[in-house]
């Protein structure tokens, strides 16, 4: 006969011998094997199971009702065959030695831990089947009908663990394809917590792929009226992001056709041998594709070599050039080129003068030079001024009206060096 006692806290506080019930007794009974429990393989001070039965101001007596209530214990033990050394004194407070098997807490966080290792090595199908043994531990809210403050954290604590491992869980049974046999249980754990963003996103993404879109987006609406109503605040962005991808019919939202039960992991072999196919695919096959396709009308042949090099001839039409290769200028354009840098570099314009002056031309203006009359000429030259009536500085400065008002000028300038008694 089987006299190993298995402790259970994952919904109400039990304690079975085989399929059997032992009787715990009253409250402070049961809040102590909670606290003990809980911490299992521990060493559990008499002050913290005091601070769990009555709160941060207990009475003169809890110590001694703390021991009191440990003796109860231990005589509910051996009245079940358990064994002596179960319930163990060790200062400052107790242990309860019982192995990972016998606490549901701790044989689900081993579950848990086999599944990670599962997936790692990619097997998802076992990876859910752990995962889903260890969400099958809880038989409703943790530590139901104790009432303590610190029994309440503590399931809050728990019920939250419950909810990251079923995450988990439904996140490889989507990778599986099985997503119509989530969405019951799933509109259950969202209605119970309507805030978990990352349930609600699982949720509408299997009710897009059962083809109830229209359901999908509703559960986005509803989960987002309550976040703004409640919080204040928009969704999350994953949250956003999958609801602007069903909006857009976005294909990677689709269900895998085949379900990947076992997904090879990648060695240093294999990532060597794809890593040397990759590298020997952009060694002949570099060119076009590592340029991009042709712009509008140019069209590319690709001619390979020896060397395994590739080498590129674009040929121009005449409707559009490549951007990447402009085609070669002709001769007559680089000499046009040439000639108008050469014409900016050009020697300082010069001006005809009028009359039968022996100098015709002078050089362009520079300030501060003086005035002088050529020998035989009506007019004054500017020696180192440029004439300011001419064709050129009437063109240069605005055209026949600047070419009007020069000639005005000189006019007056003239009439202002006439010798007196002179007329014109």
């Amino acid at each position: 006969m089987d006299t190993a006692l298995s402790f259970r806290v994952l919904g109400p506080l039990e304690v079975l011998v085989g399929e059997r019930r032992v009787s715990i007794g009253g409250a402070r009974q049961r809040i102590t094997l909670a606290t003990l429990v809980l911490r299992a393989g521990r060493v559990v001070p008499v002050d913290l199971i005091a601070e769990a039965i009555w709160g941060e101001h207990p009475p003169p007596t809890a110590r001694r009702q703390v021991i009191i209530c440990v003796s109860g214990l231990r005589r509910a033990f051996q009245e079940a065959g358990a064994p002596p050394d179960l319930l163990v004194t060790s200062p400052p407070g107790y242990v309860l030695q019982a192995g990972p098997d016998d606490v549901d807490v701790l044989l689900a966080e081993r579950l848990a831990t086999k599944a990670r290792a599962a997936e790692a090595e990619g097997d998802l199908t076992g990876a859910a089947r752990w995962f889903a043994e260890a969400c099958d531990l809880w038989r409703g809210p943790a530590l139901a009908g104790i009432e303590s403050a610190f029994a309440e954290a503590e399931a809050r604590r728990l019920d939250d663990r419950h909810l990251t491992l079923t995450e988990e869980r439904v996140q490889l049974e989507l990778a599986l394809g099985r997503h119509r046999e989530l969405i019951d249980d799933l509109a259950v754990f969202v209605d119970a917590n309507p805030l978990r963003e990352r349930l609600r996103a699982q949720l509408m993404l299997a009710r897009y792929r059962c083809g109830r879109r229209a359901e999908a987006l509703d559960t986005y609406r509803i989960g987002r009226a309550q976040m703004v109503g409640e919080l204040g605040i928009e969704p999350g962005t994953e949250l956003q992001a999958l609801h602007d991808a069903i909006l857009r019919d976005d294909p990677e939202l689709a269900a895998p056709s085949a379900p990947p039960a076992r997904v090879t992991a990648s060695t240093p072999e294999t990532a060597r041998a794809g890593g040397s196919a990759t590298a020997g695919g952009e060694r002949h096959g570099a060119g076009a594709a590592d340029r991009g396709p042709p712009v509008g009308g140019t069209r590319t042949r690709t001619h390979r070599t020896r060397t395994h090099r590739t080498r590129t001839r674009r040929t121009r039409t005449r409707w559009s050039r490549d951007r990447r290769a402009p085609a070669r200028r002709s001769r007559a354009a680089r000499a046009r080129g040439s000639r108008s840098r050469r014409t900016r570099a050009r020697r300082p314009r010069t001006r005809r003068t009028r009359g039968t002056c022996s100098t015709r031309r002078t050089r362009r203006a520079r300030p501060g030079r003086s005035r002088e009359r050529c020998p035989g000429t009506r007019r004054p030259r500017t020696r180192g001024t440029r004439a300011r009536g001419t064709r050129d500085a009437g063109r240069a400065r605005g055209g026949p009206r600047a070419a009007s008002r020069g000639r005005a000028a000189l006019r007056r300038q003239d009439r202002r060096d006439r010798p007196a008694g002179r007329t014109a």
